[in-house]
């Protein structure tokens, strides 16, 4: 995982494919636990690509993220 192109609003996310993949979900948080979820980034469908911007962020917070894989039986 890496994120590039970082502004005080949006940073860009990307990851590697994982094969067998349907598609992915993102989440971003403001803790490392991920207990505060940023609005809109809880659980976010990415369908294609292994890319997505994460925008309408604070400059006054540190943020974490993370990507799983959804295979074709939504697991």
């Amino acid at each position: 995982m890496q994120a590039g192109d970082i502004t005080s609003r949006s940073f860009a996310a990307s990851w590697d494919a994982v094969d067998g993949a349907a598609s992915y979900r993102i989440d971003v948080a403001t803790d490392e636990d991920f207990h505060h979820m940023v609005d809109g980034y809880n659980n976010e469908t990415v369908i294609t690509g292994t890319d997505t911007i994460i925008e309408g962020l604070d400059a006054d917070h540190e943020y974490y993220w993370r990507v799983r894989a959804v295979d074709n039986t939504g697991g």
